[in-house]
């Protein structure tokens, strides 16, 4: 019994560290608040601000100042200023706004797109934490009767109703146990801090998975189906679109920036002789050889390669689609299989065993098989239930964005 407490106070030493609960909802609500997506809401923020002074004017007046002394006629003094508006005869200004309202969407998108795939992450990350606590406490469980079954062993072999071998396989497998329990509990520090990781917060103090995972109400295959022929609104799709559509702006303004042009100006001269004259200045750039070739083609270019990824996201987001329908389907049948097939088998056979071992019909062996194949069973059975599960999650966050109206849904709730 003594071993018993000291090997039970070492694990609670191993596990005090200093905690804070942290359930499925918050973990999502503090993913999309970290500090890239809080950045990347900034900078479209800044964006929309600083674009709203793009100037229709495309060009700066220019004022010259021509001071200069006549050398013929008459020495004196002669001055020249002159003032000059030119106007891009192209639309440039125009398709700067067009370019910038184009690039703020993107980044509109792109902060959804990054939302999204945030919330993903954690929560996988919070039901991999989930799952590992849940195998830490079973390990637990399964130390506390390894170290009773070995005190019965041994007490056993001491009245030589067993063997000393036999002692020593129970001793064994309580080590086998522990190590594993150890073990669990390195798993769990390093899913904790990854989960804090992923919801923007330090390591310390670490959290836990707190409460039970959301079951989210998914729709049948069917409806699922009809959702997921709406690729095309899933954010990581939209925001290729809009870069198509962002690079065909940046195209038209780089052929407006070498269109023709058309300046206005007044000059003023005065004379060595002390006469004043004012003309009228007219000028025209007329865009015959510079067209900005090299620019439209980078762009074009550009246009053509945000084309093909749109059409790559669109295909990778079919994929995505299916592998999560399958992946929520075939989980299911797989926990179906552990839950209602195997677990009650070999939780049986260790019943049975170990009522048999008590009764002198059974061996040491054959106990510890038993046990040994209950505690893989759970184990297995917890795997499966968490993968169940996060397949459910994240097949219902997709499927929100597929059925939304364009707005980011929160992925938060559950019922």
């Amino acid at each position: 019994m003594r071993r018993s407490l000291s090997l039970a106070f070492c694990l609670s030493l191993l596990c005090a560290r200093t905690v804070c609960a942290l359930g499925f909802d918050e973990a999502l609500t503090a993913s999309t608040n970290t500090p890239g997506i809080e950045g990347a809401r900034q900078a479209l923020r800044v964006r929309t601000d600083q674009d709203g002074q793009i100037s229709a004017a495309t060009g700066n007046p220019e004022i010259t100042i021509a001071p200069g002394m006549a050398v013929t006629g008459g020495v004196g003094p002669e001055l020249q200023l002159g003032a000059q508006q030119s106007w891009n005869l192209a639309g440039l200004g125009q398709a700067r706004r067009g370019a910038a309202k184009r690039e703020r969407e993107v980044m509109a998108v792109e902060v959804r797109a990054r939302a999204l795939n945030q919330r993903l992450v954690a929560g996988h990350a919070w039901l991999a934490l989930w799952t590992a606590q849940q195998m830490l406490a079973q390990a637990q469980r399964e130390l506390v009767l390894a170290q009773e079954f070995e005190t019965t062993v041994a007490r056993a072999a001491a009245r030589g109703q067993t063997t000393m071998a036999d002692a020593a396989d129970a001793k064994a497998w309580r080590g086998e146990v522990a190590q594993r329990a150890v073990r669990l509990e390195g798993d769990q520090h390093d899913l904790a801090v990854l989960l804090a990781h992923e919801v923007g917060r330090a390591p310390e103090p670490l959290p836990t998975a707190d409460g039970a995972p959301p079951e989210p109400g998914l729709p049948d295959s069917a409806e699922w189906q009809r959702a997921a022929a709406n690729v095309q609104k899933l954010p990581e799709v939209v925001l290729r679109r809009l870069e198509v559509a962002a690079q065909k702006a940046r195209t038209v303004e780089a052929e407006a920036m070498h269109g023709s042009a058309f300046s206005l100006g007044a000059a003023l001269q005065r004379d060595s002789a002390g006469r004043v004259v004012v003309a009228g200045t007219f000028g025209l750039r007329w865009s015959a050889f510079d067209k900005g070739q090299r620019l439209t083609a980078q762009a074009a270019a550009e246009t053509e390669r945000a084309r093909a990824d749109e059409t790559q996201a669109s295909l990778d987001a079919a994929h995505r689609l299916a592998m999560a329908w399958h992946e929520v389907e075939h989980t299911r049948e797989e926990e179906a299989v552990l839950r209602d097939v195997l677990a009650p088998a070999v939780a049986e056979a260790l019943r049975l065993r170990t009522l048999a071992f008590a009764r002198g019909a059974a061996t040491v062996f054959d106990v510890l098989r038993s046990r040994r194949d209950a505690l893989e069973a759970v184990r297995r059975l917890t795997e499966i239930r968490g993968a169940r599960t996060w397949a459910e999650i994240k097949a219902w966050m997709l499927y929100a964005e597929l059925v939304s109206a364009g707005g980011e849904r929160s992925a938060g709730g559950s019922k």
